[in-house]
């Protein structure tokens, strides 16, 4: 199988050297290949690698007839969406077998396929989300992925109006809290004032004790 790349190949520079002897030509591609983290490269490469399964299983590699390495096919919109149908065909024999699904959600699903454009791009090739012919998205490919997103969006959740005795609950409990703080800010001291230390509090007490008693 091809090799799983999401780099357009080493950078070179016309009259500079790969073997240079500051090591630029170096430096230059390993700041080029530190593009996507490597959970990203991860991930990427685990969708690429399902795109490999669903090509193997229907037999869509391009043979050389001189024995040479097998390639992928020129891709057009219809090869994602039988991708996205093989996702979700896979995902159903996952669920018959009593085990979890690997995609719940149509962004998962969409993403695999975004893996896929986005190596096409890398590695030359053209966009196959992209119809050649008018420079848009393909209309086949959006309108299956929006409806794969209706079907697995679920019940929609219907939401009730909210009454008029929960607003003006709420207005009260608002008015309340500002009610409290006002009081809380009337009852500290005003800036640039500091509050009296226990120490003089106590002797504050004692001269007024001393002078109510005599």
């Amino acid at each position: 199988m091809p090799a799983i790349s999401f780099t357009a190949g080493e950078l070179a520079c016309p009259g500079i050297g790969a073997d240079d002897t500051d090591g630029l030509t170096a430096l230059v591609n390993q700041y080029d290949s530190a593009f996507y983290a490597s959970s990203t490269t991860a991930s990427m490469t685990s969708a690429m690698r399902k795109f490999w399964a669903f090509l193997s299983r229907h037999r869509l590699w391009h043979l050389d007839p001189l024995g040479g390495p097998i390639r992928v096919p020129p891709l057009l919109a219809v090869h994602l969406i039988f991708y996205v149908g093989f996702l979700i065909w896979s995902g159903l024999q996952v669920a018959r077998q009593g085990k979890r699904q690997t995609f719940t959600s149509c962004d998962s699903l969409t993403q695999c396929c975004s893996t896929l454009r986005t190596w096409c791009r890398t590695n030359g090739r053209p966009d196959p989300g992209i119809d050649a012919n008018t420079g848009a998205p393909d209309m086949r490919y959006v309108r299956f992925v929006r409806s794969i997103k209706r079907r697995l969006a679920g019940r929609a959740t219907k939401r009730q109006p909210i009454s008029l005795d929960a607003v003006r609950s709420a207005i009260l409990g608002i008015r309340m809290r500002i009610f409290a703080l006002g009081a809380e800010q009337q009852c500290q001291p005003p800036l640039g004032v500091a509050r009296p230390t226990r120490h003089k509090r106590l002797r504050r007490q004692r001269v007024y004790f001393l002078r109510d008693r005599f």
